[in-house]
């Protein structure tokens, strides 16, 4: 769920309300389904490409990578705020460590190298800070630093058309 208007996850969110409070211990009883998004971005990033999946909706982004095998090298999911906000993130009932990269103007504002997957009611929360991004990018863990991500690289993400 998200938290707050400023903010999405990769699983579900850490709930504020009763009521999502209810949704994540239903969550916690019933494995959840993952989500497989066509390919329709691409991000170049240190003369890298890599295909990308758009969270486009809040359930899209709530149920973001849980439940996914890793993805591949080149691979990602990306989470687009328009207009930019701040957001945080956290890997319930994710699979496997995730990069994540912050992205502001076309740059990379920041990096969370290898979150570990999170299989406790209360977890970490990535992204904190009231900096706002344009996009966010989940990559397989240690991709970002494969690729040749750092702080600072130009970001040019291009949507595909729709068919």
């Amino acid at each position: 769920m998200i938290v707050g208007a400023a903010t999405a996850c990769i699983a579900l969110a850490a709930a504020t309300t009763s009521a999502g409070a209810q949704a994540t211990s239903a969550s916690a009883q019933v494995a959840p389904t993952p989500q497989y998004l066509p390919i329709t971005a691409t991000a170049t990033i240190a003369g890298q490409k890599i295909a990308l999946e758009v969270a486009a909706t809040p359930e899209q982004r709530r149920t973001g990578m849980i439940g996914r095998p890793q993805l591949p090298l080149k691979r990602g999911m990306l989470f687009v705020f328009d207009p930019p906000e701040p957001a945080t993130f956290w890997t319930k009932d994710i699979n496997h460590p995730l990069d994540m990269v912050f992205v502001y103007k076309d740059r990379v504002r920041k990096i969370t190298p290898s979150a570990p997957p999170c299989e406790t009611e209360i977890c970490p929360i990535y992204g904190r800070g009231a900096d706002p991004v344009q996009y966010v990018l989940e990559l397989r863990s240690g991709a970002a630093k494969q690729l040749g991500i750092k702080k600072g690289s130009k970001v040019k993400i291009e949507f595909k058309d729709p068919a």
